[in-house]
């Protein structure tokens, strides 16, 4: 209970710094000095809604609304929405995979908020103007489960924190993060009867795989 109030203090010293600067932009009628002040404002208005969304969705105990629908489209609006944060810290997304994919059983509201977690993750992890972030779809073999890949070229995460970081409120972004988006991704995969894990084998960055089966009763 004491991180939540200490998360939202960080947000709310962000948001009153941008404000108070764009404040100051604004008295002077300097421009350039609002559009360097906005960015400040704009990532800590973005910071508050997901914590708002990763509580709601970390305290959930409705059950999922299912039904059987193709995951591509979800991707690419989740993407659409972090287009500004991707703008302004020139890193590109890319989307492979999703013309071959069948449908799968999902809640869409809550497989766009595991999505938007993982992209938000990786915008953060990697370096600005040569970021990059590949988002693959892909379905096994015997056609039992389908696995979304999230991959960005960071620094990686160390072996030894590489199950840690799916614990609630434990974040590796210092003041940046809130500790809640990788829990609450990996609680929603478990809840469509799937998993989320980084793959050890990749070294390039982080690789997040989010699995889901193709078949789920009910």
């Amino acid at each position: 209970v004491a991180t939540i109030p200490h998360a939202v203090k960080n947000i709310m010293q962000g948001l009153r710094g941008g404000a108070g600067a764009i404040e100051i932009a604004l008295a002077k009628r300097d421009i350039e000095m609002a559009n360097e002040a906005w960015p400040i404002l704009s990532r800590n208005l973005d910071r508050i809604h997901d914590l708002t969304f990763n509580m709601l969705a970390w305290s959930r105990s409705a059950s999922l609304e299912t039904d059987v629908i193709q995951l591509g489209p979800i991707i690419k609006e989740a993407v659409d929405l972090l287009s500004v944060q991707c703008r302004h810290r020139k890193v590109t997304i890319v989307i492979e995979g999703q013309e071959d994919m069948p449908p799968v059983p999902v809640d869409a509201s809550a497989f766009h908020q595991a999505i938007l977690n993982l992209l938000t993750n990786a915008i953060e992890a990697v370096p600005s103007k040569t970021g990059r972030i590949q988002v693959d779809l892909r379905v096994d073999e015997p056609c039992q489960w389908a696995t979304i890949s999230v991959e960005d070229n960071g620094e990686g995460v160390e072996e030894s924190r590489q199950e840690e970081i799916f614990q609630p409120f434990t974040s590796s972004k210092g003041q940046r993060g809130t500790g809640l988006g990788l829990a609450v991704t990996r609680k929603i995969a478990v809840e469509h009867g799937g998993n989320l894990q980084i793959d050890p084998e990749f070294s390039e960055g982080a690789r997040f795989l989010l699995k889901l089966p193709l078949d789920r009763d009910g």
